[in-house]
């Protein structure tokens, strides 16, 4: 199974820095975040001005979705929070 993320940040909630970039990305991740723990298998991700930027998905499902998504969340958590 894989997992894939796409994100476009070359529009305006992006901002001109590499703080905002970073900040308006963390936002974002942390939506999939949420929507992966609420079991969800694919979802659009927008930016903060409500426009589309990206997805994510899994690419087949099986039987260790639970454990994975827990998984993804914890290491995701900690690369946002760090």
């Amino acid at each position: 199974m894989k997992f894939f993320l796409d994100i476009t940040v070359d529009n305006d909630a992006f901002g001109e820095s590499h703080e905002e970039r970073h900040a308006e990305v963390s936002n974002i991740l942390l939506a999939a975040a949420k929507a992966l723990e609420a079991g969800k298998w694919f979802s659009a991700l927008k930016d903060s001005n409500g426009n589309k930027v990206g997805s994510f998905e899994f690419d087949k499902p099986n039987i260790n979705q639970v454990d994975f998504i827990l998984e993804s969340r914890e290491k995701l958590m900690n690369i946002v929070l760090d």
